[in-house]
């Protein structure tokens, strides 16, 4: 009987150390992804597929790369140092690091403009006498530095009439758009969020038109991988991109929510973003490629390329 019983417990105790041994053995390596972004409300998939655990639930661990201008975002992608940039590089960008370096770059995701989306805007200082873009005419306009801004100033102009030869164009650094528009350093604003939204909760601004951007493509910025990266790695490559389309799919569901993770991830105080809406993201499945080529026309008829690009082409194929 006791040898029985020694038995079992022998039985007993080897099976705990199994357990215990099973328990402690390490789970399989996450794939290292770096991945860039900025500090606004663009790369809010970012933010999102990060606070929920979305790259995680995919096998990945992602080093996080801040970058000061999309210019150096989308360079680093092209050459690889960071692998993708996941909400709002704008197309411009990407369209001229194509056309540096044909097949460099490959689009997953979209961001969208329309008149209710209320991406970027144009705004006075508060009780200021400009009610509408037709009285801009000979004004000074603050904007943000780059190509990019005049071609949508323009556009939007053009509905009144108006041309950016009528106004003289100031560029500005997003962090000190509002002061100079409450100093009177310039007479009106054309601003991307978050700082529409900022200006209104100041109580220091009004805006006087929503999203001029549409004005000249209904898609203007992207989620981006690095082609030669996708091609290597096909797997991780559909990892990032299943991540970020659930990350887009979170934002419509609870864009409340979303906010707050944007407020976290980007340093905003969450009492100025009151009424602030979630940008208008494509996920990967649905991204228009006419759409996509309306801006690479349109840039290449500004002269600001000097090839045409063709949009499939820059397209994602998982």
């Amino acid at each position: 009987m006791k040898k029985i019983t020694y038995a079992i417990l022998g039985a007993s105790v080897l099976l705990v150390v199994l357990v215990a041994m099973i328990l402690l053995m390490p789970g399989p390596a996450k794939t290292q992804v770096s991945i860039g972004y900025r500090d606004h409300i663009g790369y809010l998939p970012y933010y999102v597929a990060m606070e929920k655990g979305y790259f995680s639930e995919q096998g990945l661990e992602i080093n996080p790369v801040v970058f000061a201008n999309t210019n150096q975002m989308i360079s680093a992608v092209a050459s690889n140092n960071v692998q993708a940039t996941i909400g709002g590089a704008n197309l411009q960008t990407v369209y001229g690091a194509e056309e540096k370096s044909p097949g460099s770059l490959k689009v997953f995701g979209t961001l969208e403009a329309s008149k209710g989306s209320m991406f970027n805007c144009i705004m006075v200082k508060k009780d200021s006498a400009i009610n509408d873009i037709s009285e801009l005419k000979g004004k000074k306009v603050g904007a943000q530095p780059g190509s990019f801004p005049p071609l949508y100033i323009d556009a939007t102009l053009n509905t009144v009439g108006l041309t950016k030869s009528d106004i003289e164009i100031i560029e500005l650094d997003p962090s000190l758009q509002l002061s100079a528009l409450e100093s009177g350093q310039i007479d009106a604003l054309v601003a991307i969020e978050p700082v529409c939204t900022f200006g209104v909760n100041k109580g220091s601004a009004e805006i006087i038109y929503n999203d001029p951007i549409a004005n000249l493509a209904v898609t203007f910025a992207s989620s981006v991988l690095n082609a030669d990266f996708a091609n290597k790695n096909p797997e991780t490559a559909a990892k990032i991109v299943k991540a970020t389309d659930k990350a887009i799919d979170f934002i419509r569901q609870n864009p409340q929510e979303s906010l707050d993770i944007a407020a976290k991830y980007a340093n905003y105080d969450p009492a100025l973003m009151k009424g602030m809406k979630t940008p208008l993201f494509s996920k990967s499945t649905e991204i228009k490629a006419e759409n996509m080529q309306e801006l690479a026309d349109k840039l290449y008829s500004s002269g600001l390329m000097k090839t045409r690009v063709d949009a499939k082409n820059v397209m994602y194929k998982g």
